[in-house]
This record gives C-alpha cells, sequence and structure tokens, in this order.
C-alpha cells in the first residue's frame, strides 16, 4: 500500500507542475515547479529500477511481478520516463533551459538503467515498444545498432554511465526537437 501511496505522490505531483516544464514558463519565477516535476521523475525511475530489482526471482516482488508488467502498471513508469526525456531534449535544445552536470548525469544514468526495463517489456507491451524505441534514440542507442553494435539486454545493461553531462550540450542541429505542440501531442491533447 506504501509504495502504491509514494507513486501516487509523485504521479500528482508531476501533474501539477507539468505545465512549468515548457518554454513558455522559463522564467526563474517558475524554477520550483519545473524541479518538483523533474525530482518527482527522478524519483519515479528510481522506484522502477527497484522494483525492477526485486521482481528477479531471487526477490520479494517475484511471485506478484505480473502486477508490474501489464500496462496499467507501467503507466506511472512511462510519465516519469517521459518527463525525464522531455527535459533532457529541452535542455540539449534550447540554450535558456541549463541543467547542473549531477542532475545531468543522473537523469541520463536513470534513463539508460531503464532502457533494459523497457526492453524486457518490450515483446508483450506496445508502450515498452514505444519506450525502448524513444530511449535508443534519444540515447544514442540507435546509432550504435546502426555501426553494427548489437543491442541486446545484456549490451543495454553494460552500457556506460555519465558522470558528467556532456550529453546535454546544446546543438544547432538537434535530431529531435520537442516543443509545445510536439508535447501536447504526446499527451493526446
Amino acid at each position: 500500500m506504501g509504495s502504491a501511496l509514494y507513486l501516487s505522490m509523485q504521479q500528482l505531483t508531476i501533474w501539477l507542475h507539468l505545465k512549468y516544464l515548457t518554454p513558455f514558463y522559463m522564467h526563474a519565477h517558475y524554477e520550483y515547479s519545473r524541479n518538483a516535476c523533474i525530482q518527482a521523475a527522478i524519483k519515479i525511475l528510481e522506484f522502477q529500477q527497484l522494483v525492477d530489482k526485486e521482481m528477479k526471482p531471487d526477490g520479494l516482488l517475484y511471485p506478484v511481478r505480473f502486477m508490474m508488467t501489464t500496462s496499467l502498471g507501467q503507466f506511472v513508469f512511462l510519465l516519469g520516463m517521459s518527463i525525464l526525456s522531455y527535459y533532457m531534449q529541452l535542455a540539449k535544445t534550447r540554450s535558456d533551459i541549463s541543467l547542473d552536470q549531477d542532475t545531468g548525469a543522473r537523469i541520463y544514468n536513470l534513463l539508460r538503467n531503464s532502457y533494459p526495463i523497457w526492453l524486457r517489456s518490450s515483446t508483450v507491451s506496445w508502450e515498452a515498444q514505444k519506450a525502448t524505441e524513444h530511449l535508443s534514440f534519444l540515447l544514442g542507442l540507435r546509432k550504435q545498432q546502426e555501426a553494427g553494435v548489437p543491442l541486446t539486454e545484456k549490451a543495454a545493461e553494460a552500457g556506460p554511465t555519465v558522470t558528467s553531462s556532456s550529453h546535454f550540450t546544446r546543438s544547432q542541429d538537434a535530431a529531435m526537437s520537442f516543443d509545445q505542440i510536439t508535447w501536447d501531442a504526446y499527451q493526446g491533447n
């Protein structure tokens, strides 16, 4: 019961502060809301990794693992991944959005570590397939595949962790751009 409440609180925090992530609200006045939203998404992905660890055969959640592999169970984790992916892309493409090195590295590592979780679920879940495709593009894993590097689950898990925010450098020709229209379409508005 406590874990459901914890996830619900993080989800509600995101919903409350979500609109302040968009480029229209980059004024310093909205920084608290942006940070609250990002921190809630970080906590969700940290929880996802804890749950994944406990769903292994020797984990405490192994007997009830089917509950977390349903689309309903993965919804909150997908929300957390989407928020961090969106903000990571904003930090890459917009000069008025910045991430400190620790937070940037933490977000990248959380997204990188969640990739194998989504990859395992992608055989039975359409949402997990989309999450896997998005993360492989965002994290540059698709380029590794095209270069002939096999991207198995073991290769994804053995990927490097980041200690600097090198993945948050801005580029003029960013391959993917998220703006308010894209975000609204993603949310189904």
